[in-house]
């Protein structure tokens, strides 16, 4: 992918399907109801691979409370908005376990999709040890699988994001760079 409005359209297709759960406090650790991995295209880093757990999904509800609070008082409120919730955690190659804060699933067409935010990792594994990696103004990842009945397909990762609510309030997913690195052998883990 690499053109950014892609990566906007992506993201105008997550209000659209709508998302499942309520805002609540993080408590004790959930189990996983599903789990993916992946290979990714070109590395990041020292990262090849993603892994996602999914522990719940978000609702409709939840949209219009983040649409709310961007309405309110932009950015910082969604990120704050975003911090009172966690549907399951995503890992970049060996790098930190992530909170996944938004996920939504929809099917069509025989296809699945999730589409996904979490919050964006700012170290990686690299050659000499951990590298730093700033991302400011862009603190969330997206991530789309799209996989078949099996739970194989394929995705599209957009390490560095931003997350804004269009004046139709659409939700819009905005990379920070024109590469997106495509997701390849994605498959549900038992």
């Amino acid at each position: 992918m690499n053109d950014p409005l892609i990566a906007t359209s992506l993201g105008a297709g997550f209000l659209v399907f709508g998302l499942s759960g309520t805002f609540a406090k993080h408590k004790a650790e959930v189990p996983a109801l599903e789990r993916f991995e992946a290979g990714m295209s070109q590395p990041l880093g020292e990262s090849t691979s993603l892994s996602v757990e999914v522990e719940a999904f978000s609702s409709d509800a939840e949209v219009e409370a983040l649409r709310q609070s961007f309405g309110k008082g932009g950015e910082d409120a969604l990120l704050s908005a975003f911090h009172r919730t966690t549907k399951g955690h995503f890992t970049m190659g060996s790098g930190t376990r992530m909170p996944i804060r938004a996920l939504q699933s929809s099917s069509g067409g025989g296809v699945r999709r999730l589409n996904i935010i979490g919050e964006a990792p700012t170290v990686f594994p690299g050659a000499r040890g951990f590298v730093s990696m700033g991302h400011r103004g862009f603190p969330y990842t997206f991530i789309q699988l799209a996989v078949d009945d099996q739970g194989k397909g394929k995705g599209t990762l957009i390490p560095f994001a931003k997350v804004v609510f269009d004046k139709e309030g659409r939700l819009q997913v905005i990379s920070m760079s024109v590469d997106n690195i495509q997701l390849v052998n994605v498959h549900s883990v038992k």
